[in-house]
């Protein structure tokens, strides 16, 4: 007996799936937390004695903020209790606050790793591994999602058919963003983990054993995120009255 369609899209999947996702995204950040505070050297708001180690563990740290805390909830916001059932105003405004913060939290974790790299002599080299080209890739996609999304949603003016015509525009580009950012995080502990290899050659050691298991809590992350945006579409905009309606509507206001 196979299991009905209706399963996939019942409040309690939706529900159950959600209450995991965020128990991942927490695990991840305390496990990240615990990493760079106990295990990389803790943290810095500068180089000391030109080592910018400490400077540097703000990146990963911010990152996975950004990403997997942060933009995982403004999907969350559309798409899973307790927000989905609360007016559609609401959730809209949670989203742009949550992507508000993680752009705040982007833009902290580059500063971190621009200064780290350009405090030594020499400096590092900017761009030298495929992390970083994955990087430049999804800073690029949050960009412009983040623009894109906020001047077409958030500034008055805007017609509903083009809000209408751009929303599935907006959820691919969300999409690509999210998920980009995940696969440069992934990249990143894989690289992190061959320099600190080097230093701790025990493969058992937390050390190297904590970015592997997030790796796979990331994995899975995404896994369970994607299953979401494809069995628990949002809810639709309102269709666009006809053109001269809209023209009509928006002289009187």
């Amino acid at each position: 007996m196979g299991v009905p369609e209706s399963f996939w899209t019942k409040p309690s999947t939706t529900g159950s799936v959600s209450i995991l996702i965020r128990l991942i995204w927490i695990t991840t950040l305390c496990l990240i937390a615990v990493w760079t505070g106990s295990y990389l050297g803790g943290f810095s708001s500068k180089a000391e004695n030109g080592n910018t180690s400490k400077l540097f563990n703000w990146h990963p740290l911010l990152m996975v903020l950004a990403i997997p805390v942060l933009m995982t909830e403004s999907v969350l916001a559309y798409r899973a209790p307790p927000l989905s059932m609360v007016p559609r105003s609401m959730r809209k405004l949670v989203h742009s606050i949550l992507h508000v913060f993680s752009v705040i939290c982007v833009f902290g974790a580059m500063v971190s790793v621009v200064a780290s790299h350009r405090i030594p002599t020499p400096p590092i080299p900017d761009l030298a591994m495929a992390h970083s080209w994955v990087g430049v890739t999804a800073l690029c996609l949050f960009g412009i999602q983040f623009l894109l999304g906020g001047a077409m949603f958030l500034l008055a003016g805007v017609r509903q058919s083009t809000k209408v015509v751009f929303s599935d525009v907006h959820g691919f580009l969300g999409r690509a963003t999210y998920f980009v950012g995940l696969a440069t995080i992934v990249s990143g502990l894989v690289e992190k983990l061959a320099f600190i290899h080097k230093a701790h050659p025990d493969p058992n050691e937390p050390a190297i054993m904590i970015p592997k298991v997030v790796i796979i809590l990331l994995t899975i992350l995404g896994l369970l995120v994607g299953f979401l945006h494809t069995f628990q579409e949002k809810e639709k905009l309102p269709e666009a009255p006809p053109p001269e309606q809209e023209a009509l509507i928006e002289d009187k206001a």
